[in-house]
């Protein structure tokens, strides 16, 4: 054999090799992003329970079915619980350029916007309802 030969089946060799490694390193990276999408995603999914576990304990003591003393209590610490998850979200998101974020997060201010007017739209149907209640019948 050729020194050629040697040569061109050591370079043929080496860049198999390169060729075959390339998905192991590149998957080391890719699963990196992976895990901080997924810890992302758990911190949301998490915050969304808390603000239905709110909603809950707010509809509970609204209907009586629980003392004043244990919805405090419980209030004061699922929002200390609610301002905890709203830290780390912001850290898990620092960094991020606009387009990388989720549209639930971007979304944030329309759904507050959205809320405003629901609950203006509310307060203004019940007060309708509550004149034409109480307007003396002829």
């Amino acid at each position: 054999m050729s020194i050629e030969g040697i040569l061109l089946s050591a370079a043929i060799f080496a860049i198999g090799l390169v060729w075959l490694a390339q998905p192991f390193v590149s998957k080391n990276v890719s699963h990196d992003a992976l895990s901080r999408q997924q810890d992302r995603q758990s911190l949301l999914n998490a915050y969304e329970r808390l603000l239905a576990r709110l909603r809950d304990l707010d509809e509970d003591y609204n209907l009586g079915k629980m003392p004043q003393a244990d919805y405090e209590t419980e209030r004061l610490q699922l929002t200390e619980r609610g301002a905890t998850l709203l830290s780390q979200i912001e850290k898990a998101f620092l960094g991020l350029k606009y387009d990388e974020i989720p549209t639930s997060v971007k979304d944030a201010s329309a759904d507050v916007e959205l809320d405003t007017a629901i609950e203006a739209a509310i307060a203004n149907y019940v007060a309708k309802t509550q004149d034409k209640e109480h307007a003396p019948s002829r």
